[in-house]
């Protein structure tokens, strides 16, 4: 009977441990560990529910929204994605969070990866920059200048 109590106690306690929420750098983690092994889907549900939850994602530091953001871009590039827009829109939100953190240390994470996903990156980033643009502080209603 004992033997039987400290085995349900035993996996009580494994459900229980199992049941915890990841950390954002462990699911960054595995993230990257179903993209080395091309499951595209995998990476991306793992990320998209580290984006939905709004205490994770007010943790992340900068370093992690660009990689989570790197991770986005890889799989928008990956073969036969159909989703690609969905991916790098996901992308652009992480690099705005990251912006809004600190846009130096941005800047800086990107220029320290690889020259493709910088790129791509960088592109992602002058974007959602732009979008993101006050339209007040570029429109002006003055009148122009009269040549006499």
């Amino acid at each position: 009977m004992r033997k039987i109590l400290s085995v349900a106690l035993l996996s009580a306690l494994t459900l229980l441990s199992c049941g915890k929420s990841d950390t954002p750098e462990q699911m960054l983690a595995d993230a990257g560990i179903e993209l080395d092994s091309h499951d595209y889907d995998s990476a991306r549900a793992i990320l998209d529910r580290l984006m939905a939850d709004s205490t994770a994602m007010n943790s992340m530091n900068v370093k992690q929204l660009v990689t989570a953001a790197q991770l986005y871009t890889t799989i928008a590039l990956a073969e036969n994605n159909q989703s690609s827009e969905t991916d790098e829109a996901s992308a652009a939100r992480c690099l705005t969070c990251a912006r809004d953190i600190d846009p130096d240390s941005v800047d800086s994470y990107v220029n320290a990866l690889e020259a493709e996903a910088a790129h791509h990156l960088r592109t992602i980033s002058s974007v959602s920059a732009y979008l993101g643009l006050n339209r007040d502080s570029i429109i002006t209603n003055e009148e122009p200048d009269s040549v006499m």
